[in-house]
């Protein structure tokens, strides 16, 4: 069963908030002195990107490999 409009639109969601995350968060708390919160923005940043791409991988060999 495909369901590749949820994995595009999760996937696009994962990217863009982990690319705000890094960019706007962080800068901002950085500006603040906020070093935990740097920390936490910077992490969950990372995080969104890393499921994004692990996402996308994942749907490129399934629908490669499997369909």
């Amino acid at each position: 069963m495909h369901q590749d409009g949820i994995f595009h639109i999760t996937i696009v969601l994962f990217l863009l908030s982990g690319v705000i995350a890094l960019v706007l968060d962080v800068e901002i708390l950085r500006r603040d002195n906020l070093e935990k919160e740097k920390k936490l923005a910077r992490l969950f940043g990372w995080l969104n990107v890393i499921l994004g791409l692990l996402i996308f991988v994942g749907s490129w060999v399934y629908n490669t490999f499997v369909f």
